[in-house]
């Protein structure tokens, strides 16, 4: 055997070239599949127009509405029937001179064409003042967008109000009279003669509502403000009495979307079409009942700490409830220095102390961008210790982004030399290939950073020797966090960009650990799973890419894992597990979750790894092909 050296060379050569090829092969799919558009969520809509508007209208004196006493007991009907939520709150006898809040909502201006843009070319009012040009299909408003703003958005989006908060109502004789509206902004709403003379019966707050182009950044999805408040009384002092909401068309739904049903039990359905707009017209309702700066300066509830984490007067909300709320939501112990929950500092005025601070409250229906927008304990806090109203903490919805971070959360930076100092919040893996879920768990992402083309403010250099390098947010101070790729969405996203996962209406995205997916002889640390929840025992299952039983989760939480190679033995290897994370983290806000199961359920494997599949075979075929070529090679030497 003279030439038998030669032949292992050229076999291990061969092998060699399979190992590479085959990974190189995985790697480059996986690649191409993600659409490398990781920071998507930065590129969303800002959902609030409100600090283009409250700057300037601060300028004007406040004005204040009437009230006025029906004759004889008679009552008088106001103009234009409004949308109301009829709402019933159990409450003891300390609470008897509170009752749900009253909103009515006016549409006239939704109803006079010559308000809003019906072609192209048309001149309108932008309700700032000005005549703007509509000059794209988005400015106009269909009749289906109409529609779903009136009878979805609208309703549903009080109802979210109507459910929480209570407040000391007009007596029964008394009607709401709405003074004259100066102003750029609440004079350009329609008010009806009849609010102005007789006044609005059976109501606590009118808001007055229009939609159309505008002649400020076209990425705001809504803008409110605060029009009058109530004389003092002896009961009521200086509540927010009257409101304006100013919608862009182009964001508006065409069709109603989420079903109320869903709202009520399952607190909403984030696939719907108007899961997202109904909370921006929550955030932007509770912008005009108060949720604003210059009310949290006027009740005593803001502070600004000189020196916060490196940074200078930083604006907090301290008042009592806040205080008692956050210390509950963070998991931050009496010992813990906490100066109260930072408002944003950043973007324009009104933006900035009017939102929760995106840094630590990113989820929360008040925060200057939307993403989850939950009505959390926070926000209710805050709307507690105005003064104003009484509100149901019971009915506050999960958030859990910083459930566990303590008080560091906002005393220390996010990240120090580089490493998380939250890891439940902030990221801090530089490698663009580590996956990870994001907060909402309805995406796989990454964590994103950016190299900026001069140095980050000091305090947010988090790489000493990197001075440029941060998170993809100025909005969160630069801190890193989890961002999802275009394609990587739980519900519908392209499984080739996610090994090992299975989409649909229910899934979640479930963190993962030392778990390998045989078809791409890949690691993955993220993957979404099907879910079907139990409301009763507040437990979950999950079903994993190729299974065919459900395995449970119980009801999730800390060191509670299942091993998807023993219901899917085909896909996964033995050994990876995804740890399950509490009940509210993935079945809150998921109503197809609680569907009835199927009968059966497939054990196909998914498109994309049946195609991973297919790739390796055929890496194999062109090895073995190259190995009987290196073998004839050798005989002929």
């Amino acid at each position: 055997m003279p030439h038998m050296p030669v032949l292992l060379r050229r076999l291990a050569l061969s092998w060699i070239f399979l190992v590479v090829y085959i990974m190189c092969t995985n790697v480059m799919t996986a690649s191409s599949a993600l659409k490398t558009d990781a920071d998507a969520e930065d590129k969303l809509p800002s959902s609030c127009g409100h600090g283009q508007i409250v700057s300037q209208q601060d300028h004007l004196p406040p004005t204040y509405a009437m009230l006025r006493k029906s004759h004889n007991g008679l009552r008088h009907q106001a103009e234009m029937s409004p949308k109301r939520s009829n709402v019933s709150i159990s409450s003891d006898s300390e609470d008897s001179e509170w009752a749900p809040i009253r909103i009515a909502i006016f549409t006239p201006d939704l109803e006079d064409e010559s308000k809003y843009c019906t072609a192209v070319g048309q001149m309108r009012p932008d309700f700032s003042g000005s005549l703007v040009r509509c000059t794209s299909s988005g400015d106009l408003l269909t009749d289906a967008k109409k529609s779903a703003l009136i009878n979805s958005i609208l309703p549903q989006a009080v109802d979210m109000h109507a459910r929480r908060l209570m407040v000391r109502p007009l007596a029964a004789d008394t009607s709401l009279v709405v003074s004259s509206m100066p102003g750029p902004y609440c004079g350009s709403f329609t008010v009806p003669t009849a609010h102005r003379t007789a006044g609005v019966p059976n109501t606590d707050f009118v808001v007055y509502v229009a939609a159309g182009p505008t002649s400020t950044p076209k990425n705001f999805i809504a803008w409110a403000v605060t029009c009058q408040y109530y004389p003092d009384t002896a009961t009521i002092t200086s509540r927010p009495a009257v409101g304006a909401i100013y919608f862009n068309p182009r964001y508006l739904p065409t069709s109603a979307g989420e079903a109320q049903e869903e709202i009520d039990l399952y607190g909403g359905n984030p696939s719907r079409s108007t899961n997202r707009l109904r909370r921006a017209a929550a955030h932007e309702l509770l912008h005009a009942l108060g949720f604003t700066d210059g009310v949290f300066k006027a009740r005593g509830m803001f502070a600004v700490i000189p020196s916060l984490r490196g940074k200078a007067n930083v604006p907090v909300l301290n008042s009592s409830a806040v205080r008692a709320a956050a210390k509950v939501k963070y998991s931050i112990s009496d010992a813990e220095t906490f100066y109260g929950v930072e408002l944003e500092d950043q973007g324009e005025a009104g933006t900035s102390l009017s939102h929760w601070k995106r840094r630590t409250a990113k989820d929360e229906l008040m925060a200057p961008v939307l993403s989850l927008a939950r009505y959390s304990s926070l926000s209710l806090a805050a709307l507690e210790d105005m003064g104003f109203y009484k509100v149901s903490f019971e009915k506050a919805e999960p958030v859990d982004l910083g459930a566990t971070a303590g008080g560091k959360l906002f005393t220390a930076p996010c990240l120090t030399n580089g490493t998380t100092n939250a890891p439940t919040v902030f990221c801090d893996t530089l490698s663009s290939w580590v996956r990870s879920c994001t907060a909402d768990r309805l995406s796989i992402g990454r964590c994103a950073f950016t190299t900026y083309s001069s140095a980050l403010p000091r305090y947010a250099q988090y790489f000493p020797d990197q001075p440029t390098l941060g998170g993809a947010l100025s909005y969160s101070d630069y801190c890193p966090l989890i961002q999802p790729f275009s394609n990587t969405g739980c519900g519908s996203g392209s499984l080739g960009a996610m090994p090992g996962s299975v989409t649909g209406d229910s899934a979640r995205c479930f963190d993962a650990t030392d778990l390998l997916v045989k078809s791409t002889f890949t690691r993955t640390s993220a993957l979404c799973a099907k879910l079907h929840c139990h409301s009763e025992s507040r437990t979950y299952d999950i079903l994993v890419s190729g299974a065919n039983s459900w395995s449970s989760c119980g009801a999730g939480g800390a060191g509670v894992t299942v091993e998807p190679a023993v219901s899917s033995p085909s896909v996964f290897a033995k050994g990876g597990i995804i740890s399950c994370p509490p009940y509210d983290d993935v079945c809150y806000a998921n109503p197809a979750a609680f569907a009835e199961l199927e009968v059966s359920t497939t054990t196909d494997l998914p498109n994309a790894a049946v195609a991973a599949t297919h790739r390796t075979f055929v890496s194999g075929l062109v090895a073995v092909a190259m190995l009987l070529g290196a073998w004839v090679s050798a005989r002929t030497v």
